[in-house]
């Protein structure tokens, strides 16, 4: 074989590599965390997951735990959720924008659910304690990739010929998960996350039509 040419092998290798969707190496913490890790008990800090009295508490801890709190995932119907949801809309997302903007809304997404979820929740707080959704999300912590995943699926539905299809998935998707399992304060976070990923799928598109002068 002359010098400088790769073999038919080496050659279809490099062709799937430079095909392979990169945003699914974000499941590699989150199955490895999921085999490893256990949420420590309801008051502990901890750097990897998100305590929401900290936001007025001790502040100093939130930055590491909005970077490092999305890929740790310790439920397995939460890694299930993550898996699909990055395996399907992550990919797509990235097919459209490309892997950094792919990467900007899942972490986008899951830092304004945090922090939005937090302001509500210490809004309500001093007012509905005595709820147990309310009293149980101020004690706990909380981990994973579910809104960074939520906000994918809210870019995609940004991406979509059929917006209102995707909205309708998301809402039903929502309201039947709270009312068959989950009964709590999660879903807030999901609600903040998905318009987040469709304003800045948004903002990524008009950006990619701003470079090529063309019209969105």
């Amino acid at each position: 074989m002359p010098r400088g040419e790769s073999s038919p092998g080496a050659a279809g290798w490099l062709r799937w590599a430079h095909g392979f969707p990169l945003v699914l190496l974000l499941l590699l913490p989150s199955w490895a965390t999921y085999a490893t890790i256990e949420r420590p008990a309801e008051g502990e800090d901890h750097l990897l997951f998100y305590s929401i009295p900290d936001l007025t508490r001790d502040p100093l801890t939130i930055p590491p735990a909005l970077i490092f709190t999305p890929l740790v995932n310790t439920e397995t119907d939460q890694l299930i959720l993550v898996t699909v949801l990055i395996s399907t809309f992550g990919v797509l997302v990235e097919r459209r924008l490309g892997i950094l903007p792919a990467l900007a809304i899942f972490w986008g997404a899951s830092t304004a659910a945090a922090l939005g979820a937090g302001v509500i929740l210490h809004a309500l707080h001093p007012f509905l304690d005595h709820v147990h959704a309310i009293d149980e999300a101020w004690r706990r912590l909380f981990n994973g990739g579910s809104a960074g995943g939520i906000g994918l699926m809210g870019a995609y539905t940004a991406l979509s010929p059929r917006p209102w299809l995707w909205l309708g998935v998301f809402g039903a998707w929502e309201l039947g998960f709270w009312l068959v399992q989950l009964r709590n304060f999660t879903p807030t976070f999901h609600l903040i996350a998905f318009p987040t990923g469709y304003l800045l799928a948004r903002l990524f598109l008009r950006r990619a039509a701003g470079k090529h002068g063309a019209p969105m």
